[in-house]
């Protein structure tokens, strides 16, 4: 038994040899790739592993930090992190990096960072010719984040992330002529985000920015994008105005990119968009927008004329509504659009919207408002009469767009809320001539009537003979 053991015990041994000899077989650029991967404190740990590892680490091309919450709320071992820090960029060797990492996630009445580490970090990733430079950290309320100039003169810069929340003091000259990447999560505007930024970015691809709130000195406030290049845009003005913001009079976001292919507008606080998109370049807009955007008829044709050759769009929260707030003679045609995502909020106007969707083929219609429980939505009417009068009264609408007579052949309901979902159902069975799937997902509280539902649904009139109705 004894002997038995032994023999396990030393094949296990001569297995494990085996790898590490594997492992220290590999050379040097693929070990530094593989370590690559890892947050530096894990890379720091291999330096124990034998002489060849102890200064492998010196020259590893990604340094990725990441400070847990439970770390932070210590004062011993914040600093023990930023000392931590300090001496991996101190002990380093002089080789490229190719990406410096800073991640920090607290709340708000956590310990924040030192700023003076930070920016101390930041001048001397930039002086190794750093490629990829995130820093997603929270700093003091409201403490301005004055970015040290020679990351904006960074040739090498590939990609920039700053963040969450802070103030961004823009240097007067910048020029990243590698810049492909951007990001910026911000607190206050002022005038930085213009023609001075974007011109200095010739090889600006994607471009991300959120403003969280406004400072006192914003009134009418500008953003002027214009980048030749420029592919992805992903705006997020979800500072609110109005109590909160009672300076700011007006927001504008002007954006010229004639190779823009896909656009993201969270906006709260209503600005006008003014999209030049001079070719039929966009394939993707994802849109929501606050209840008062549809006060300004203007506003609303100004932002849809900028995105009226996008092949898919979805559209969420009020944005619905704005889009049928215009006079339909007023509003043009989206002659590319293939795919249209909406929420279930504000379908009043759909028929008069897909007027003007000459060839939709699919039609997604998926609950956003986070509504699960039966107390919170409208019961759905499982009764055998044809009384589906509603809100939308969806059956007494005359018009039948184009599109559903030659186009639309697919079309998805996530999780129901009420009756109107029901009529509008109806509405696409009766009047889909080529239509071929219709989905439907039921809410959780009907998940013992299902059978009823479906042979209520199952019964109501089809135009497409090749229709298929399907249930999960």
């Amino acid at each position: 038994m004894r002997e038995t053991e032994g023999k396990q015990e030393k094949s296990t041994k001569m297995e494990i040899d085996q790898e590490g000899s594997r492992i220290n077989s590999l050379p040097d650029s693929l070990l530094l790739h593989i370590l690559s991967f890892l947050e530096m404190k894990y890379v720091m740990r291999t330096s124990v592993v034998s002489k060849r590892w102890k200064d492998l680490w010196a020259s590893v091309p990604n340094l990725i930090f990441s400070l847990s919450k439970s770390d932070v709320r210590s004062e011993p071992l914040l600093r023990k992190f930023m000392d931590f820090v300090d001496r991996v960029l101190l002990l380093r060797d002089s080789t490229t990096i190719q990406k410096f990492s800073l991640a920090h996630r607290r709340e708000w009445w956590e310990r924040p960072f030192n700023l003076n580490h930070i920016n101390s970090w930041v001048c001397t990733v930039t002086k190794c010719n750093v490629e990829h430079h995130i820093v997603d950290v929270y700093l003091a309320d409201y403490e301005l984040f004055n970015v040290p100039s020679s990351l904006f003169t960074c040739k090498s810069l590939v990609e920039l992330c700053l963040a969450d929340q802070v103030f961004i003091d823009f240097p007067s000259s910048i020029y990243l002529p590698n810049l492909k990447t951007l990001k910026f999560s911000m607190i206050g505007l002022g005038d930085g985000l213009n023609q001075r930024l974007f011109s200095g970015l010739p090889r600006l691809e994607n471009l991300s920015i959120h403003v969280h709130s406004f400072s006192d000195e914003d009134m009418d406030i500008l953003i002027d994008i214009f980048a030749p290049k420029l592919r992805e845009v992903r705006m997020f003005l979800i500072a609110g105005k109005a109590d909160y913001y009672p300076n700011v009079h007006n927001v504008k976001v002007l954006i010229d990119s004639p190779m823009l292919e896909y656009l993201l507008i969270d906006d709260i606080c209503d600005a006008l968009y003014s999209i030049k998109n001079k070719s039929s370049s966009l394939v993707k807009a994802q849109i929501e927008v606050g209840p008062d955007f549809s006060l300004d008829a203007g506003r609303v044709l100004e932002t849809f004329k900028g995105v009226s050759q996008v092949k898919h769009m979805e559209l969420f929260g009020s944005t619905m509504r704005a889009l049928g707030s215009v006079d339909g003679n007023a509003l043009f045609t989206f002659r590319n659009l293939t795919h249209l995502g909406l929420s279930y909020d504000n379908l009043l106007k759909l028929p008069e919207a897909l007027q003007r969707m000459p060839i939709l083929e699919s039609l997604d219609v998926c609950n956003w408002t986070g509504k699960e429980d039966r107390s919170e939505v409208e019961d759905i009417d499982l009764s055998d009469d044809d009384d589906l009068s509603g809100e939308f009264n969806w059956l007494q609408s005359e018009i039948v767009p184009s599109c559903l007579v030659t186009h639309l052949r697919v079309v998805r309901f996530d999780t129901f809320e009420g009756k109107n979902d029901v009529q509008l159902v109806k509405y696409l069975l009766k009047n889909s001539k080529v239509l071929g799937k219709m989905t439907i997902s039921l809410p959780c509280y009907l998940s013992g009537e299902k059978k009823k539902f479906h042979e209520k649904i199952l019964k109501f009139p089809t135009g497409s003979k090749t229709c298929q109705v399907q249930f999960s």
